[in-house]
């Protein structure tokens, strides 16, 4: 059975009161994005998987027994332990990395974003093949370590350039 997300006054039914029925994951996935919905998109696959949105658009997705970002951009060498220990912050026993260009330049930001997008590939192209019979939208809830902070600022990339 497919299952909204249910909170008093939030009802996130992504098929138009299609009968509940078990779905490939992509349809799931592709649902959320078509109504351009921000938060986590958490799916009972094998093992689970939440997929992080922000206007439609997929930031991460991660399966739950995957380890922390930071730790799986040291594995990657994309960053070195110093940068991550300069550029992380603990907030409430959780490394944020929401500041981690700003905080420590020397990171090439081009080689991390790239490694995300790769790990978020990796998992949306695993899951997309499974069935799911449920799911659970949780609305406007980011992604733990911050990353969702590194996207461009709408407002102003939108904004026309001044001569």
């Amino acid at each position: 059975m497919v299952r909204t997300c249910r909170k008093p006054g939030v009802q996130v039914d992504l098929f138009n009161g299609e009968p509940p029925a078990p779905r490939p994951a992509w349809r799931v996935i592709e649902a959320a994005r078509n109504q351009h919905l921000t938060g986590e998109l958490s799916l009972p696959s094998n093992p689970p998987t939440n997929v992080y949105l922000i206007d439609g658009e997929v930031y991460f997705a991660e399966r739950t027994t995957d380890g922390g970002i930071g730790v799986r951009l040291l594995v990657e060498g994309v960053i070195t332990r110093k940068q991550m220990s300069k550029g992380s912050v603990m907030v409430s026993g959780a490394e944020h990395l929401g500041r981690l260009f700003e905080r420590d330049e020397s990171i090439d930001r081009h080689a991390v974003e790239l490694c995300v997008e790769l790990m978020t590939d990796d998992v949306l192209t695993s899951v997309s093949k499974e069935m799911v019979d449920s799911y659970v939208m949780k609305l406007y809830k980011r992604h733990p370590s911050g990353i969702d902070r590194w996207l461009p600022n709408q407002s102003t990339t939108d904004a026309p350039a001044v001569n």
